[in-house]
């Protein structure tokens, strides 16, 4: 039985390997090569009729469609380029003579113009984030290329509205403590969003220089550590409700509080009904004590005199022990609604924001509601590991 068990076990693994390993026949392999050569001259005739230069090809890595397992070939080669020290890339088939492709070369000077049109609108523009066109990626071994902002038309300094507007774009023009939010006239980008309903322009500003470089770039509440406030242009496309689209201008100033080292805000910003007190965590019964390891963190009581929700940031470098053992750590939160007293606690690993803090949200519906919470070690259930599994399999085998 076991010399069965070991054959159906070899088998198992040679189909696995020959399937996951992507391996091309030996005519498969030969069209690739012949795919990628001809890609390669389609990429420098494109490029010399679309800007009328010659670009080197310095990587050409043929695109592949993904199975369940394995991956299949295509036709289509994405390529990385260079003209006069700069880097581009290009994505085009070569599978027969085209210059049907589609490149980046203009990424920066599509994005200098739309920094130049949002200063113009709110100026101390500190960086632009553009994602227009289309994408593409290909890897081959450890060489992997991921290409944004692909585009085929050609941009002559005139038709930037109508080139992105094409495509599913969205753009953030990012500041530093600015009041963009205050701003009151957006027409000028009213060609590009009014009716688009692919469209989002942001502009956002950030608390701090190194808040820009966290990368963070959707508007949330649980965000607001890092955003000070923002305006989001888009179009809100026609749904059940409505035949038409309309024409939106958000603004939000995210008003942060800091209290006892950690920060706070309140969704609609009606801070001054929420108070917020440390508290000795006295009865560990409130906690659940049989979840509860250690206390980490001190613990707070924290009450509104109305509805409301809240979200906290806490700083992780203040819980002890996270940086030696945090896989066992609990946000455990304690609530008392209408008198019913609910325990709650879930992992701090699925709670920290750039590896700086712990975000967590709660809602409060009245003037009789509070809860407590503080940090803990604690019992955290695991998921399914791939080791277990191997484990299970390896004791399987030897029966």
């Amino acid at each position: 039985m076991k010399n069965n068990r070991k054959i159906v076990v070899l088998l198992i693994l040679m189909i696995f390997i020959l399937f996951s390993s992507g391996c091309d026949s030996r005519k498969q392999r030969e069209i690739n090569k012949s795919n990628i050569k001809g890609a390669k001259a389609n990429a420098a005739n494109y490029i010399k009729e679309k800007y009328g230069f010659e670009a080197t090809v310095k990587t050409a890595i043929l695109e592949r469609r993904g199975m369940w397992l394995g991956s299949e070939p295509l036709t289509t080669v994405l390529l990385e380029m260079e003209y006069c020290g700069k880097i581009f890339n290009v994505y085009i088939d070569g599978s027969y003579d085209n210059t049907d492709g589609m490149d980046n070369y203009q990424t920066d000077e599509i994005k200098s113009a739309l920094k130049e049109l949002a200063d113009d609108t709110v100026s101390g523009v500190r960086d632009v984030w553009i994602d227009s066109g289309d994408n593409a990626s290909a890897s081959k071994g450890d060489i992997h290329i991921f290409a944004r902002n692909m585009f085929s038309d050609y941009y002559d300094g005139t038709n930037l509205f109508e080139m992105i507007s094409e495509h599913n774009t969205e753009i953030v023009f990012e500041y530093v403590q600015t009041d963009v939010y205050k701003n009151d006239d957006w027409s000028a980008w009213d060609g590009l969003v009014e009716n688009n309903v692919d469209m989002s322009v942001k502009f956002i500003s950030y608390r701090s220089q190194e808040a820009l470089e966290n990368g963070i770039i959707r508007v949330e509440e649980r965000y607001a550590v890092y955003i000070d406030n923002y305006c989001s242009l888009y179009n809100e496309g026609p749904n059940i409700y409505k035949d038409s689209p309309t024409y939106v201008v958000e603004t939000n100033n995210y008003v942060l509080h800091e209290t006892n080292g950690f920060y706070y805000y309140v969704v609609g910003n009606e801070n001054e009904n929420v108070k917020i007190t440390e508290i000795e965590p006295y009865d560990l019964s409130l906690w659940d004590s049989d979840r509860v390891k250690k206390v980490v963190s001190p613990a707070f009581l924290v009450k509104a005199d109305k509805e409301c929700e809240i979200y906290i940031f806490y700083p992780i470098s203040a819980i002890d022990a996270y940086n030696t053992d945090y896989t066992d750590q609990a946000v455990a939160v304690c609530y008392r609604n209408d008198g019913e007293t609910e325990y709650r606690d879930f992992s701090l690993i699925d709670s920290v924001m750039c590896e700086e803090y712990s975000v967590s949200r709660h809602c409060l519906e009245g003037e009789d509601d509070f809860f407590y919470f503080m940090y803990t070690q604690g019992i955290v259930e695991q998921d399914f590991e791939p080791e277990g599994f191997f484990k299970f399999f390896k004791a399987w085998y030897r029966l």
